[in-house]
């Protein structure tokens, strides 16, 4: 008690390597966002259909038009002789030319008989034409979308070329990366100051003499409960910070804004599943605890009445004090398993394939070792 304890080392966070992961990310995220400046070309759209960059390796829709990370639109169809894919290259490498001249970056509508074509800066990069719009969509409204996604592309990367904005934000990236280790270093330290009070209440509470409280029986397994809860609270919390402050630092800049975004959806949506699976999976908690609780009730009165005839106190026709012992055993095997088999399908996931193979697993090991007993 009179020991301080001690974070492992494991889950310490320096202040090195905050600053260092801050200087990274800063240096990285700057450099990125130097590098995604667009490339210098005073070809026209025509003449630079083949260029490479247009479409992302990664990104798998070689029709798709890609500006900042961002799918602008998505050819379906040949238009003027060209294929979708060359229109789709075509249109990455117009729009690279036309902001590589560093105009306002004014986006554009044009419309045209059974067409509408994109602009930037009045200089026309791609065109729109029914074939590439979805079923239920009209041109119009296409094209508004289109235009709205290429506004904020072409505005992200013109922020790439802002030496104010990138600095901006390595400052806002070196003051996140200090709150998040400052609130790292504050949930390990209430952790230790938690789990220190527990012990301190549980001490107290003991009896003198023992056997006379439960809690003098469970007091150290409630101890290593409440450790094991609060190391699990206090990593959970962590893995939280340091999703948030990444996120943070990568929507700071243009360059990686894409996957801040993505990186928020997915922690959104995976909070989401979590909270609708835990409130789907209530009513089945609640009978399969209905279910041991009956089971508790009959395991209970099996042993009691077994107990009373192995002493002696009550003598029926069918037993006798010597086979009691084991039938009080056996008996409560058989309540347990019956009310396993009632509450299995109550449990969260008992219909996933995993699941089952670990139930069908447990049933092989059980009759396994059980075979023995059983014989006996």
């Amino acid at each position: 008690m009179g020991t301080r304890a001690r974070v492992p080392a494991s889950a310490r966070f320096g202040v090195r390597a905050f600053v260092a992961a801050a200087i990274v990310a800063g240096s990285a995220a700057g450099a990125w966002a130097q590098g995604a400046a667009l490339p210098a070309s005073a070809a026209s759209p025509a003449a630079a259909t083949s260029a490479p960059a247009a479409v992302p390796a990664d990104d798998g829709r070689e029709n798709a038009v890609i500006v900042s990370h961002r799918t602008i639109a998505t050819f379906h169809t040949a238009f003027m002789g060209r294929t979708a894919r060359d229109r789709a290259l075509g249109a990455g490498a117009a729009v690279r030319a036309v902001l590589e001249r560093g105009g306002p970056g004014r986006v554009s509508l044009w419309r045209g008989s059974n067409m509408v074509g994109l602009q930037i800066d009045g200089v026309t990069v791609f065109y729109l034409v029914p074939d590439d719009v979805d079923p239920g969509t009209s041109l119009d409204q296409a094209a508004e979308v289109v235009l709205t996604r290429l506004q904020h592309a072409v505005e992200e990367v013109r922020e790439t070329r802002d030496v104010r904005r990138i600095g901006t934000a390595v400052a806002l990236s070196a003051v996140a990366t200090v709150i998040a280790y400052l609130a790292v270093v504050t949930l390990f330290a209430v952790r230790r100051r938690l789990l220190t009070r527990l012990e301190t209440i549980f001490q107290r509470w003991q009896p003198k003499a023992a056997g006379r409280s439960l809690l003098t029986a469970y007091s150290q397994h409630a101890h290593s409960a409440a450790h094991a809860v609060a190391i699990v609270v206090t990593w959970g919390a962590v893995l939280v910070v340091i999703n948030v402050w990444i996120t943070f630092v990568l929507r700071q800049f243009a360059f990686t804004r894409y996957w801040g975004e993505r990186a928020t959806d997915w922690m959104v949506g995976v909070v989401e599943q979590f909270a609708l699976a835990a409130a789907e999976a209530v009513p089945g908690l609640l009978m399969a605890i209905l279910i041991f609780l009956l089971g508790r009730l009959a395991t209970r009165a099996n042993s009691a009445l077994m107990q009373r005839i192995e002493r002696g106190e009550l003598q029926v026709s069918w037993l006798d004090a010597d086979t009691a012992g084991p039938t009080r055993r056996i008996g409560n095997f058989v309540v347990w398993l019956f009310a396993l088999a009632l509450a299995y399908p109550f449990l969260p996931g008992s219909n996933s394939d995993a699941f089952k193979g670990v139930s069908v697993l447990a049933g092989l090991m059980l009759s396994l070792g059980a075979s023995g007993v059983v014989g006996q």
